[in-house]
């Protein structure tokens, strides 16, 4: 992989943090005038509520959490998670978890929003030992949970393999204001620049935006 030089600006640098299965940036967040959520550097596209504390998303929006497979029984609606050893059951309306065979209590019940079954983020999060993240000026949850392969590739001494494996890991923004608003022909995507010889840090470059 090739790394650019001879950068314009730059408008944000990110430090790994030593727990590799996330990582903090302070780069640009989507704006959130409504609350939103970010599994795996994948904003939710479908409605996020709030409701007694807690943050939910639909089930399709989960699906980056990881590879597990997910299946939803409208008869019952029952929602099962499965993967990483461990099966997780929900029910709408029931405050009753199960993860493999033991029921937790969750704060609050999924539930039903425009034919829709709505997860609680949260409760699912821990239940799969993801980290999670809440920014507040933003309005947005982070679920985060690096898969083996990129953490692997993190600790590689290959440094081309190492860099490419940080610039893709999961990440929440703590930024108090969301970036600005541009018009598609302006996004040119995003470049990243690391100091010589380093994989554990690295500057963002943004469509040269100051």
């Amino acid at each position: 992989m090739k790394w650019t030089k001879g950068l314009k600006a730059v408008t944000a640098a990110a430090l790994l943090t030593t727990v590799l299965s996330s990582v903090t940036a302070v780069s640009p967040a989507s704006a959130a005038a409504k609350p939103t959520a970010s599994i795996n550097n994948v904003t939710a596209s479908g409605e996020v509520l709030i409701k007694q504390g807690s943050t939910f998303v639909t089930l399709t929006d989960l699906k980056p959490l990881g590879n597990y497979v997910m299946k939803y029984d409208n008869s019952k609606k029952q929602v099962t998670i499965q993967g990483d050893h461990r099966t997780v059951i929900l029910t709408a309306g029931s405050t009753r978890m199960e993860v493999n065979g033991v029921q937790k209590t969750l704060p609050a019940a999924p539930l039903l929003h425009k034919g829709k079954t709505m997860i609680p983020l949260r409760a699912v999060a821990q239940a799969f030992d993801a980290d999670i993240d809440w920014n507040g000026s933003l309005k947005t949850a982070y679920i985060n949970k690096a898969d083996a392969v990129m953490l692997a590739d993190l600790k590689s001494s290959d440094l081309a393999t190492a860099r490419n494996a940080a610039a893709k890991l999961p990440y929440s923004s703590q930024l108090q204001k969301p970036e600005l608003e541009m018009l598609p022909v302006e996004m040119q995507g995003v470049n990243y620049y690391f100091p010589k010889g380093n994989s554990n840090r690295f500057f963002l470059v943004d469509n040269d935006m100051r």
